[in-house]
C-alpha cells in the first residue's frame, strides 16, 4: 500500500534504517530508537510527533495556542517566535527524562542515556522528533529540514534537536513483548510464527 508517500509498516533491519537515513540526509549521530517495549505505545501516541521541552526538561504545551492543534507545522512557527523566557504552560508530569526512558541508542538495545547526550551542552529548549521509514518523504526528511531551518531562524535561543526512530525492527523479540503485554490486565497478545 502506498498512500501519499506512506508505506505499510514492516519490520526493518537496523542497517536498512541507517542506509535510509543516510540517503535522505537524516542526521542520526547521537539519535535514538524507540525501545522494544515502547513500540506499540509509540505507534499510538508519537507517530511523526514533535515534542518541545524547556531547559529544565518539562514539556511545553505549544499547540494550545493554534487553531488546528494537530497541525505538524505549529512547531515551526512556535520555534521561530521563541525567546529565552516563555510563559507557555508546562506539563510537570511530562519530562524529557521520562520520555527518554522509552528510547535506546540508535542501532542497539542499550538504554539511551539522555544525561550523557546533554552533558556540557547549554540549551534553552530541546525538540524531540519521532520519525520512521514507512512514512516516506516528505513526512520526515522535509520535517527535519523544516525544524533545522526554524531553529536557525531564531538566534535568540539555543535549541537542541533529538531524533527518535520508531520503526518496528527485525531484532525485536515479539514473544517476549507478548509475555510482557499479557501481564497487563485485560490484554491478550498472541504471536504467530509466520
Amino acid at each position: 500500500m502506498l498512500y501519499h508517500g506512506a508505506h505499510s509498516p514492516k519490520m526493518e533491519k537496523v542497517a536498512d534504517i541507517r542506509a535510509f537515513a543516510e540517503k535522505k540526509s537524516i542526521p542520526i549521530e547521537g539519535s535514538a530508537m524507540i525501545a522494544e517495549d515502547s513500540i506499540m505505545y509509540s505507534f499510538v501516541t508519537r507517530m511523526n510527533d514533535h515534542i518541545l521541552f524547556d531547559e529544565n526538561g518539562y514539556a511545553i504545551k505549544f499547540n494550545s495556542g493554534f487553531e488546528n492543534e494537530k497541525c505538524g507545522g505549529n512547531i515551526l512557527s512556535f520555534i521561530e517566535g521563541l525567546d529565552t523566557v516563555s510563559y507557555i504552560a508546562r506539563d510537570s508530569n511530562w519530562t524529557l527524562e521520562k520520555e527518554s526512558n522509552m528510547w535506546v541508542d540508535f542501532g542497539t538495545k542499550n538504554p539511551y542515556d539522555i544525561q550523557k547526550q546533554l552533558k556540557g551542552e547549554a540549551f534553552n529548549y530541546c525538540v524531540v522528533y519521532y520519525w520512521n521509514v514507512f512514512s516516506g518523504n516528505p513526512n520526515h526528511r522535509d520535517a527535519i529540514k523544516g525544524l533545522q531551518a526554524s531553529i536557525a531562524k531564531n538566534p535568540r535561543v539555543k535549541i537542541k534537536m533529538i531524533l527518535v526512530n520508531h520503526d518496528i525492527r527485525d531484532n525485536i523479540d515479539f514473544k517476549k513483548f507478548a509475555e510482557r503485554a499479557n501481564k497487563i490486565k485485560g490484554v491478550k497478545v498472541e504471536v504467530n510464527e509466520n
